[in-house]
């Protein structure tokens, strides 16, 4: 993008219409285009197996055949957001819900009630920020997830692909830990 080179996990769109929309933030761009010249800075992070670079992950959307993903959704929070849109996607089937919360993943505590209700009933609860940059981690709250430094809608992603292949919180969790800071570490 811009001549720059992005990891997936990592890029974010930072501008609505400048041809340089793009940043890779703290972690910076990869690489650059320089005419006909290729510069990589850095290697994106990846799975190893048997000492070997891999690009394979445990979600395998062949295996799961066509069978529907689950319902996953984003609440946003801001100062005195009520509890309506948790309330709303747990009743509407949500299987997992990311919660976009300020600063370091806060919400509001209607929001935070609806949270711990939705938890109660079952619902995968992940938490992240709406700042675009620094990491959300585990906030010691039973049933919730923190995204690490995935932006909300990635995390979004992430527990969609988690849920599909999984209801086990623990291994969920687990991925975050992995895929969500980019310290790839797999066993073969």
């Amino acid at each position: 993008m811009g001549d720059q080179i992005h990891a997936a996990r990592e890029v974010r769109k930072s501008d609505t219409l400048r041809l340089n929309a793009f940043t890779s933030g703290s972690s910076g761009e990869l690489g650059v285009i320089d005419q006909n010249h290729i510069r990589v800075d850095r290697a994106p992070a990846r799975v190893e197996r048997c000492g070997k670079p891999a690009w394979k992950t445990p979600f395998d959307l062949d295996r799961m055949g066509r069978r529907a993903l689950p319902k996953v959704d984003i609440a946003c929070s801001y100062q005195g957001a009520g509890p309506q849109a948790i309330k709303a996607f747990a009743d509407a089937g949500a299987a997992g819900i990311v919660t976009a919360g300020t600063g370091a993943g806060g919400l509001s505590p209607a929001m935070t009630e609806a949270r711990d209700d939705a938890v109660k009933n079952g619902v995968v609860m992940v938490s992240a920020s709406r700042t675009g940059s620094g990491a959300v981690y585990d906030p010691h709250v039973r049933g919730v997830i923190g995204a690490q430094d995935l932006t909300p809608q990635k995390a979004r992603l992430l527990l969609l692909l988690s849920l599909a292949t999984t209801h086990n919180e623990h291994r969920i969790q687990t991925w975050f830990h992995t895929f969500g800071t980019g310290q790839f570490t797999a066993r073969h």
